[in-house]
């Protein structure tokens, strides 16, 4: 039979977990120095490879050789983390051939501390939401050129696009993996009750179970088993406290704070809404979602229906999931609070405003909070296409312009180029594109853009075909918002919002053609400027039309002298002149006289 580890510091006589060979073997789950560190080699299987197994198992142990490829194995993949990462953020110079040493090693570890902390039990994930295509934001004209516009996307929208990267990256991984299991031989021991695990409890309970296990005479599998906690992940963090294990490099310690100022964050939203009625949410495509069931839950274009909604859940639950809804700190810095009806559920006092809340609660419930002041961001949505923010009292038609407008509120990062400020990250490395500005040509057409994000939404749309505009109830693509528009129209019609103008009365059942009436109708904004004359025009169609007049490239050909014309009006005037030539003119044919 194989032997049971005795001694942490020797080795014992077994056979290997990973290659089944007899021989001198160590405990998986038993740190081990090495190189300045320690070392436990059944985290780094789990980190490398994400396989687990039966926990109850008695022989997971590992001989020196397979160590020494896992150790190979587990540093290459944080390499090409790193790697993945410096690209993404544009760290290195696309010309250069070079990594820069320097930069992939600030960078080491960094995605594997972010999706696995140390001491996480067995294969420890993130469940990352089912999404839809990101809606691609355009201004359509009358004349249906496509002229592109720079939008602040929403952080849910940029959260999507990486978890969509993340998720294609899993299923590679998940591809080659199944195909080196079927090439396995078939004298490997079999896999008894092998599951994939989940992080199914809070750091917070993490941390309380922990206490517990440092001051109790009880063994840890029964500490660990009351709080759901698993045992190795118990038995990791113990070790770590006992020994006094703790950050050593700037990195390490860095990524420590950080995740120290989250769980901090977390608590204090626990008190938000412990004490207040504000109703986190999250949104894509103007519509309203529950964030304790973001996937799971329908969406709402009525802020009463998710309030509703979230109350439906009860505060237990809602509390019990925050924790998981907060993840990764990477991916949720903020969260997004509506604060329409908004009063202290202890003593039932209205609450005036958002600042007024942190005074209430530290006068009257002894309560001071600090993470969530610029980091807890309050809205008051509206049920008539309105929203307000919280801290100005601004209207704003939709919350896609009020996330832009809440950054010049919140000085969290700020732009080295231009000053100016935003909420997160995430938004600050989305404006910093707008600085890379240069001619990036379309392969197929060669027009030309300052920004090779339109360079390549064109190419996706125009030349590519795609269908980039889901409709949230169907999942049905369409070409482009205009087509979809027309199918919500015809097969949602329940769904239809419609805006009245408050000016004159007049509804639509469009919100782009709201805008433009009151654009052009009420407010006489004029945008559009002409080079040649300095006139300026209420639409970019208007200003297309009136720069052919100065360049003389009219669409309109008179095909008995070639002169051309703007209007096919003012072509079907020029033609009266024609008078004794032609017997009809109309706007698809000319017939010319026989006589």
């Amino acid at each position: 039979m194989d032997q049971e580890v005795q001694n942490s510091d020797t080795e014992v006589f077994g056979r290997c977990r990973c290659c089944l060979e007899l021989g001198n073997v160590k405990d998986m789950w038993t740190p081990y120095p090495w190189d300045g560190a320690n070392e436990i080699y059944g985290e780094m299987l789990i980190e490398t490879f994400s396989i687990t197994w039966d926990s109850s198992a008695t022989n997971e142990v590992i001989c020196e050789m397979c160590v020494g490829r896992l150790r190979d194995a587990h540093t290459f993949k944080r390499e090409v983390l790193a790697s993945e990462k410096l690209l993404m953020d544009g760290a290195l110079d696309s010309e250069s051939e070079s990594v820069n040493e320097e930069k992939l090693s600030e960078m080491d570890q960094y995605e594997i501390i972010t999706y696995h902390e140390e001491g996480e039990e067995d294969n420890e994930e993130i469940v990352f939401e089912q999404i839809e295509e990101d809606d691609v934001q355009i201004k359509q004209e009358e004349d249906e050129d496509i002229e592109y516009e720079e939008v602040e996307y929403l952080d849910d929208e940029v959260a999507e696009e990486h978890q969509k990267k993340e998720k294609k990256k899993r299923k590679a991984a998940a591809a080659k993996s199944s195909k080196k299991a079927k090439a396995v031989s078939i004298k490997q021991a079999p896999q008894v009750g092998r599951k994939r695990n989940y992080r199914m409890y809070t750091e917070a309970t993490l941390r309380q179970c922990v206490e517990e296990a440092m001051s109790s005479t009880e063994p840890l599998s029964k500490v660990a088993a009351r709080y759901g906690i698993p045992r190795k992940t118990l038995i990791a963090r113990v070790y770590n406290i006992k020994h006094g294990l703790k950050p050593e490099t700037p990195k390490e310690i860095a990524t420590h704070m950080n995740n120290e100022r989250h769980y901090q964050f977390v608590q204090e939203i626990t008190k938000v809404l412990s004490l207040t009625d504000a109703v986190p949410f999250k949104v894509k495509s103007a519509r309203y979602f529950c964030a304790f069931c973001y996937t799971a839950s329908e969406s709402f274009e009525d802020p009463s229906e998710l309030r509703v909604h979230t109350a439906s859940h009860g505060l237990k639950e809602r509390l019990d999931r925050l924790d998981q809804i907060m993840r990764p700190p990477f991916l949720n810095e903020m969260l997004r609070v509506d604060i329409e009806m908004f009063n202290c559920t202890v003593c039932q006092t209205r609450i005036p405003t958002w600042n007024d809340m942190f005074v209430h609660l530290k006068d009257f419930h002894d309560i001071e909070l600090d993470q969530v002041y610029d980091k807890l961001i309050p809205y008051k949505l509206s049920a008539h296409n309105v929203v307000y923010c919280a801290l100005c009292n601004e209207d704003f038609p939709n919350v896609a312009n009020l996330d832009s407008h809440m950054n010049a509120h919140y000085c969290n990062y700020v732009c080295s180029e231009c000053g100016d400020t935003f909420v997160t990250e995430n938004r600050l490395k989305h404006h910093i594109m707008i600085h890379n500005t240069g001619k990036f040509s379309c392969g197929h057409c060669g027009k030309t853009f300052s920004l090779e994000k339109y360079k390549k939404k064109h190419e996706a749309m125009v030349h590519k075909e795609a269908k980039l505009f889901k409709c949230a109830d169907c999942g049905e693509a369409y070409h482009s918002e205009y087509e979809r528009h027309l199918h919500i129209v015809e097969k949602h019609k329940e769904k239809v919002r419609m805006s009245t103008c408050e000016f004159c009365g007049k509804t639509y059942d469009w919100k782009p053609y709201y805008m433009a009436h009151l654009r052009k109708v009420h407010h006489k904004v004029k945008n559009y400027k002409c080079n040649y004359c300095n006139k300026s025009f209420l639409s970019g169609h208007e200003l297309k039309m009136h720069v052919q007049r100065h360049t003389g490239k009219g669409k309109h050909v008179c095909m008995f002298c070639e002169k051309n014309y703007v209007t096919f009006t003012e072509l079907k005037k020029h033609m009266k002149k024609h008078a004794a030539e032609i017997m009809y003119v109309d706007e698809d044919s000319v017939v010319v006289s026989q006589s």
